[in-house]
C-alpha cells in the first residue's frame, strides 16, 4: 500500500515554481502584479501569475516506500489587456522548463494553456501551461 503525496512534496514543487518566477533576473518587471498561489487579492496590477497544484501522484514506489512523486502545477499569466500575454507566458516558460534544484529532479511543460473569459464588461486573458515536476524522495524516506 502506498501513501498519498505529502504536503512536503507539494510545497517543494510550489516553492520551485515560485522561486524560479520571482528570483530570475530576466523576469524583473515582467509580472508587476506578482506571483500568487491560486489568484491575487482584488486590485492587483496586471499582468500577474497565478500558480497552483493540479495533481500529484506517487510515480515510483519500492517496497512500500515512495521514491518519486510527480506534481503537475498550473502556471498562468493573467491580463485584462486586448491581447494574450504571450511574451510574459514565454518568459515564465523559459524560467521553468527543464529546470531542477534540490529534490526537484526535473521540471518540464506538459501542456500549453490559452483561454479567456468575460467578467462584467471586461475580458480576462490567460496564457501559460501545465508543468510536471518530478520530486525525489527525502533522505531516510
Amino acid at each position: 500500500m502506498t501513501t498519498p503525496p505529502t504536503d512536503d512534496e507539494l510545497d517543494i514543487a510550489m516553492r520551485h515554481v515560485v522561486t524560479r518566477l520571482t528570483s530570475t533576473p530576466e523576469l524583473e518587471g515582467t509580472f508587476p502584479g506578482g506571483v500568487w498561489d491560486d489568484g491575487p487579492p482584488p486590485g492587483i496590477a496586471v499582468p500577474y501569475v497565478s500558480v497552483g497544484v493540479q495533481a500529484a501522484l506517487d510515480s515510483q514506489v519500492v517496497d512500500g516506500r515512495t521514491v518519486l512523486v510527480v506534481v503537475t502545477a498550473r502556471v498562468v499569466v493573467t491580463t485584462n489587456a486586448d491581447t494574450y500575454p504571450a511574451a510574459e507566458a514565454r518568459a515564465a516558460h523559459l524560467a521553468l522548463h527543464r529546470t531542477k534544484a534540490g529534490r526537484v529532479v526535473a521540471c518540464r511543460r506538459s501542456q500549453s494553456l490559452r483561454y479567456s473569459e468575460r467578467e462584467d464588461d471586461r475580458r480576462w486573458r490567460y496564457q501559460g501551461g501545465l508543468y510536471v515536476l518530478t520530486i525525489g524522495a527525502a533522505a531516510g524516506d
